[in-house]
């Protein structure tokens, strides 16, 4: 991902120099970083995130058991207001919200992720066939595997193609024991050093946050029942002496999905929560309007035609079809000609000079 984004700041500069030549180098990097972050924004809000928290999907009549469940996830897309962006520039900008970073998100709740790390990497060829598998703890601090060959290409499409694990209380083992390893036969452990982190930072435990949340706070591990299994509560109960001692992470892995959405009630909330600070308390976000640094109507309806997909066909030159959003398994529904997805119009940042 730096790689390609690296490549998309280069590619717009070369670019928007040919559409402004008097523009200098600082302008064209500053105009470039501009764009490039408000890809990235895009990106993330329209089609990560909402796979991450959920998306709205439709109410099955047919099941009278969803319909609370679908209500309750309808509501709590709409009332956020996190994703996905809106078609027009907003004015949601609020100076009282503050965007900076949660400590119970980034050292608790976001590194569920880590659970979904595969510890194998398939290198792909251009008929979509695995030539070789990387073995994840042979290469960390080794990056040169990237410049060898075409093998840039050979990850993404792998990274296209390839599943992630299922987000639970799992981690893969080249994460949880063979983490940096060098040259000892073995490593770290990454959920170890994310659990130490979290106390070292002195969060609360997850009990506490899920009444930060909402949820009922657990007298006891039975108090637990209705967000994790009970083979997890059994699991837990087998490590923590008390409900109240069950770190923040661990939790959250151990909850039951929310429909639609890799996490649950506790996790969707402080991502939830996170991205919405984020988005509203950030007068830098790409869709404000009536700043000076704004994008202009115009300007942002070409930012919203931003994919991962098209950055992947652009500039990895390593598929000609992709699946219109990359972080979905390719399926025959998805899939679409490189030739076919749209492109942002530059032209709408060429400036005009006054002749006298």
């Amino acid at each position: 991902m730096l790689t390609l984004l690296i490549r998309e700041h280069t590619r717009l500069a070369y670019d928007l120099a040919a559409i402004n030549p008097h523009w200098n180098d600082e302008r064209l990097f500053q105009e470039s970083r501009r764009i490039v972050i408000a890809e990235y924004q895009h990106i993330t809000y329209q089609y990560w995130l909402p796979l991450v928290i959920g998306e709205i999907m439709p109410l099955y009549h047919w099941k009278a058991i969803f319909q609370s469940i679908v209500r309750k996830r309808k509501r709590y897309c709409k009332d956020h207001k996190i994703c996905p962006v809106s078609e027009e520039l907003s004015h949601n900008y609020n100076e009282k919200i503050n965007p900076s970073t949660m400590n119970g998100f980034t050292t608790g709740a976001f590194r569920f992720l880590h659970s979904l790390v595969d510890g194998n990497i398939s290198l792909v060829t251009k008929n979509n066939s695995i030539f070789q598998t990387l073995r994840l703890s042979d290469y960390y601090f080794r990056p040169s595997i990237v410049e060898t060959d075409f093998n840039f290409e050979s990850l993404l499409r792998g990274l296209v193609l390839q599943r992630a694990q299922k987000a639970d209380s799992n981690f893969h083992p080249e994460i949880s024991e063979y983490l940096f390893r060098l040259v000892d036969e073995f490593g770290m452990d990454l959920l170890a050093l994310d659990i130490q982190r979290s106390r070292d930072h002195g969060i609360p435990g997850y009990n506490a946050y899920r009444q930060i949340c909402g949820l009922e706070t657990a007298k006891d591990f039975h108090g637990l029942i209705n967000e994790i299994s009970l083979n997890n509560i059994e699991r837990l109960h087998t490590v923590y002496k008390h409900v109240n001692d069950i770190d923040l992470l661990v939790g959250i892995t151990m909850e039951n999905r929310m429909p639609g959405s890799l996490v649950g009630p506790t996790g969707r909330c402080l991502i939830g929560e996170q991205f919405y600070r984020s988005r509203y308390g950030d007068k830098y976000f790409y869709d404000n309007a009536n700043f000076p640094h704004s994008f202009t109507p115009e300007q942002f309806k070409e930012i919203k035609k931003a994919t991962l997909a098209v950055m992947i066909c652009d500039l990895g030159q390593a598929l000609t079809e992709i699946q219109m959003n990359p972080f979905k398994i390719p399926i025959y529904k998805n899939t679409e000609s490189c030739s076919h997805l749209p492109r942002i119009n530059l032209e709408l940042w060429r400036e005009l000079i006054e002749t006298e």
